[in-house]
């Protein structure tokens, strides 16, 4: 009987690679928080006192900001860094990374249609930055924040994150303010 060496590999060493895949749990505890935490600086970066914070710690827990104008008339707009709690940096899960979207939220009065009307009117933009996930109902532009390749410390990891929200936020919010200021279409919900 031939057995494969990546298979030999793991049941030599199956007590040890059961242990560090563990600390994902570990890291994940840990990672929460920081992300969570990203708050006041999202704000202070913000460049504009138009702006309040947008948190929810639930399962799709996310961290961002919207504008006062982007919540009125029927719209519910934000930008936000997002990551699902217990998938998070789970490889077998479909979505085991942080991301940065555009948000419709549940305050909008056709989500359907002013999600197609913010993709339509960001795309572009977000393609540049590498927003390049696939449009979904309530994330009309998105895109998943994967270690760089020279991030090696979870701290370099919030700031990458952080970052890729900067970018979002300075090349999608002058967007976002057009979109708004839209008529609300009432096609499908």
């Amino acid at each position: 009987m031939t057995i494969d060496e990546k298979a030999a590999f793991y049941f030599r060493h199956r007590t040890t690679i059961e242990e560090w895949a563990a600390l994902r749990d570990v890291a994940r505890q840990a990672l929460i928080p920081a992300l969570d935490g990203l708050g006041d600086r999202l704000l202070a970066s913000a460049g504009t006192d138009e702006v309040s914070l947008v948190e929810d710690e639930g399962q799709w827990a996310r961290v961002g900001l919207r504008k006062a104008a982007w919540g009125g008339a029927g719209w519910d707009l934000s930008i936000i860094l997002g990551w699902h709690s217990t998938w998070l940096l789970n490889p077998a899960t479909s979505t085991p990374w942080p991301y940065v979207a555009v948000h419709v939220g549940p305050e909008a009065t056709a989500p359907v249609a002013q999600t197609r009307v913010a993709r339509d009117r960001c795309l572009q933009t977000a393609r540049s930055i590498g927003l390049t996930a696939p449009r979904e109902d309530y994330f009309p532009v998105w895109g998943y924040i994967t270690p760089a390749p020279d991030v090696s410390e979870m701290t370099q990891f919030v700031d990458q994150c952080f970052g890729v929200f900067q970018t979002a936020w300075r090349s999608l919010h002058t967007l976002i303010d057009d979109v708004a200021r839209q008529p609300v279409s009432r096609g499908r919900r």
